[in-house]
């Protein structure tokens, strides 16, 4: 298991110059009293240097752990550390060969594309070229045709127009000759209303049977003749023949 060192940091009390401790002066040894507190100031002193011994073996023991347990998290980062470097190498050397795939590839693709730009420029202005011939070509015949158009309108126009008039003016002729049968059929009508009035008073002046008895074969043949002659269904419906 490797070790790792750790340096103690050094605090300002390391700095700080020791004060100079006075020399107190010593009692002589002859006086038991003396050497009785010197015992035991020496006894606290070797009381205390035990306690604090075993609170620093404890401290020393926690230390070790803790030591331990960063030396292992150090071995295991080191390990994960040369395998992360094994990766990136291998990463490293597919970047490379994929930068260098892509690089080729760009050029080629760039290559290709300047072609294209080359062909499509060309083709684009053959394309411009046409479209403006088109343009003109459409602009002439846009014009011939508003021209035409324009003509074969007025001409429909005018035909409209002559025709809307001839039928107008047959209209009228034909108005004005229902109007002149209307009003000959009036006058005809009006001329047999006429004759039928006068029939019927001649009627209503015919003789009677008996009248008949009393004049002449004759005159009553002849008389019926011109009757039958006149209005025969009149006079038939009126002596119920």
């Amino acid at each position: 298991m490797a070790t790792v060192r750790t340096t103690t940091p050094h605090t300002d009390s390391g700095k700080r110059k020791r004060k100079r401790v006075s020399k107190s002066k010593t009692p002589s040894l002859s006086s038991p009293s003396s050497v009785e507190a010197q015992l035991a100031t020496l006894e606290n002193w070797q009381r205390s240097i035990t306690v604090d011994m075993r609170e620093l073996r404890r401290e020393c023991l926690r230390v070790r752990r803790e030591l331990d347990k960063v030396d292992d998290v150090a071995e295991a980062a080191m390990e994960t550390s040369k395998s992360c470097a094994l990766q990136a190498s291998v990463a490293q050397e597919s970047a490379t060969a994929a930068c260098k795939a892509k690089a080729e590839a760009s050029e080629e693709t760039k290559s290709k594309l300047q072609a294209v730009e080359t062909r499509t420029t060309t083709d684009l202005a053959k394309v411009m070229k046409k479209l403006t011939l088109l343009d003109k070509k459409v602009d002439r015949q846009k014009q011939d045709s508003e021209d035409i158009l324009m003509t074969q309108l007025t001409t429909f126009q005018e035909q409209y127009e002559n025709e809307l008039e001839k039928i107008k003016k047959e209209h009228a002729t034909d108005l004005q000759a229902k109007q002149k049968q209307m009003d000959n059929m009036e006058r005809i009508l009006q001329n047999m209303m006429e004759k039928n009035n006068r029939l019927a008073q001649k009627i209503t002046q015919m003789p009677t049977r008996q009248e008949l008895k009393k004049w002449g074969i004759w005159k009553c043949d002849q008389w019926l003749r011109r009757c039958l002659r006149q209005c025969p269904h009149q006079f038939l419906h009126l002596h119920g023949i």
